[in-house]
């Protein structure tokens, strides 16, 4: 053989011998190889240092709660603010209450002016008297020939209310 078929002959070698190593390296067969087995190149890849799928434990259930549990709650908390609402309304309504409006009962037996009727005449009367006697009426004891008819309306009414109806009396029937 002549020295350029040689050189040739070296130079198609080697060039074989470079695709078959980078082929090696890369072909189907040896990427689907196991991990730590030897390749057709006769490179050992390096053994796993992932935990196997059997070493690894699920995550904990994260607990939710049962949505009967969340409408409850809810259910719950819409009741309170309810109940809240109407405590602050009623408490709204009784403030708002006058000495007026507390009269407004005592208009049929005592007139429109206090000025009596079935029942004494009030105007010109002392808001402490009217304080005291609707007191005695409300604790049942006997004021005078009414008594009968007023411990019911007297027993009815609140402290606040007979305050109330007493200063409107005192200030507006003079």
């Amino acid at each position: 053989m002549n020295n350029v078929m040689k050189s040739g002959l070296k130079l198609s070698l080697a060039s074989l011998f470079a695709v078959g190593m980078l082929g090696g390296c890369s072909s189907d067969e040896d990427s689907q190889a196991p991990q730590g087995s030897q390749s057709s190149s006769g490179v050992t890849a390096p053994a796993p240092s992932q935990p196997k799928v059997a070493d690894v434990k699920p995550a904990e259930p994260v607990a939710m709660p049962k949505m009967e549990e969340a409408e409850k709650a809810v259910a719950d908390k819409v009741e309170e603010v309810k109940q809240q609402a109407e405590s602050e309304a009623a408490k709204a309504v009784a403030s708002a209450k006058t000495g007026s409006m507390v009269y407004n009962t005592c208009v049929g037996c005592h007139g429109a002016g206090g000025e009596g009727g079935v029942g004494p005449k009030l105007a010109g009367q002392a808001k402490d008297d009217i304080v005291m006697k609707l007191g005695k009426y409300k604790a049942g004891e006997q004021v005078g020939p009414m008594t009968a008819m007023m411990q019911p309306i007297a027993s009815g009414m609140s402290d606040e209310d007979i305050t109330l109806v007493a200063d409107y009396i005192a200030t507006t029937f003079k």
